[in-house]
């Protein structure tokens, strides 16, 4: 192994509601994940978070599904941009971390809507 290899990011445990997981830190390949364009529809947004929370959950739970993943509650996805921007080194990072917390608040908001007009009688 050359120099390099002490350059590589170090997993760290969360608390993410109720369950600790190891986050693994993203490498050069996955820089895209992080590209946001602010110009982006609302349905492209929540694809790339998607795409991104996803990525990180997979690598720390190897055996975790799609649906698994699909059906965290909105309520740990804070949490979860919180830790996945803290383990990249972004938590300082203003311009980012206020444009994911944007699209994670336009993911609730969809949320909501969409549990709303589910109710009976609506």
């Amino acid at each position: 192994m050359s120099e390099l290899k002490k350059l590589q990011g170090k997993k760290k445990k969360y608390t993410i509601g109720e369950i600790e997981l190891e986050l693994k830190p993203l490498n050069l390949d996955d820089m895209s994940l992080f590209d946001i364009d602010q110009n982006a529809s609302t349905a492209e947004q929540m694809k790339s978070s998607k795409i991104l929370i996803s990525k990180v959950l997979k690598e720390a739970v190897p055996d975790a599904t799609d649906e698994e993943i699909n059906n965290i509650g909105m309520q740990y996805m804070q949490e979860l941009m919180d830790a996945i921007m803290d383990i990249n080194g972004l938590k300082e990072q203003r311009g980012s971390q206020s444009l994911i917390k944007e699209r994670l608040n336009v993911l609730k908001q969809a949320q909501s809507d969409k549990e709303k007009s589910n109710q009976p009688g609506k």
